[in-house]
């Protein structure tokens, strides 16, 4: 079970403080829910059930996100050509994707947008937007796991590829 002031990440990839553990004021039953708060807009609120928790998983370990880090010159970037399959791909990634497979997913997008920028082309609307959603993804998880600011964070990444 986790703790009042946790944060966590829910199943949509989000991270969020967990500010309160019972039974909300607007619910009939007795079913006790985490209540939610997201670290990007403290107005958006997630209500879960201790049922679901499973929807719910840790922030990554500081050390797991200096090894991620460390290994990102290495890693090859995720970039499938088929744009079907790099769809359900990427929907996977952002849904159950660990902190490496979503970095190889970022720089496989990044890959592919500087390839479209040297031919004078841009990057296809579906792609930019994954790239904003993993880069979310990273920067919030990897700035909490290191107990750094997210441009902090950015000049970091950027060193790595």
């Amino acid at each position: 079970m986790y703790q009042i002031n946790e944060i966590v990440v829910y199943e949509n990839g989000d991270l969020y403080t967990i500010k309160d553990i019972g039974v909300p004021d607007f619910i009939k039953s007795d079913r006790k829910y985490y209540t939610l708060e997201s670290l990007e807009n403290s107005k958006n609120v997630v209500y879960v059930t201790l049922e679901n928790e499973d929807k719910l998983r840790t922030v990554i370990s500081r050390e797991t996100a200096a090894n991620c880090l460390a290994k990102l010159p290495e890693i090859e970037g995720q970039y499938n050509p088929n744009a079907k399959e790099r769809d359900k791909e990427y929907l996977d990634v952002i849904k159950n994707g660990c902190c490496l497979t979503r970095l190889k997913m970022f720089k496989g997008i990044l890959q592919e947008k500087n390839r479209r920028v040297g031919t004078g082309k841009h990057l296809c609307v579906s792609d930019d937007r994954y790239l904003q959603k993993v880069g979310k993804l990273i920067d919030y998880e990897f700035s909490v796991a290191l107990n750094v600011p997210i441009d902090q964070l950015h000049g970091w990444i950027e060193d790595a590829l």
